[in-house]
């Protein structure tokens, strides 16, 4: 029964893995076509005057702020996303070790995910993500935990064992 349940939470954790490449996609694709639309109006306008001339790199340059914004907000998605999904992966890991050591993808996946959100934060934001350092904690303790189940040592403590 219990390598059942383990089959099903492995095919839970690929989906999320899957889900998480389908994101990556959607957002790369989200860039291409933004840099595609700021490329093109620049090709289709005709020559303008020369009064408007000097207007124009004003709109340029706010256009690229307004284009630095949103790709710090999309930094910012992705580094909430992945503080998440990290802290989530962790607990799973910790909570399912007794599936075998199968379940040490789920502590590495946590593991990245969160040294990523961790990273993102402090060079972009300068802030520290508390849910990423939680989920590295969760991913560090369940490779703990799985060593303890290996060694035979597991069976002590009788909440987990």
């Amino acid at each position: 029964m219990s390598s059942i349940l383990a089959l099903f939470f492995l095919l839970f954790a690929f989906g999320v893995l899957l889900y998480t490449f389908v994101w990556i996609a959607r957002l790369l694709a989200r860039r291409a076509e933004e840099a595609q639309r700021s490329s093109s109006p620049d090709a289709d306008d005709p020559a303008e005057p020369a009064e408007e001339e000097g207007g124009e790199p004003e709109q340029d340059e706010q256009t690229e702020a307004e284009i630095e914004q949103e790709q710090l907000q999309e930094k910012g998605v992705a580094m909430r996303s992945s503080a998440t999904l990290g802290l989530i992966l962790g607990i799973l890991a910790c909570l399912l070790v007794s599936f075998g050591p199968l379940i040490m993808t789920l502590s590495i996946a946590s593991f990245y995910f969160s040294v990523q959100a961790i990273w993102v934060g402090l060079r972009y934001f300068r802030s520290f993500v508390i849910r990423a350092v939680f989920g590295v904690a969760f991913a560090l303790g369940s490779v703990g935990l799985q060593y303890l189940a290996l060694t035979g040592q597991l069976v002590a403590i009788p909440l987990v064992g």
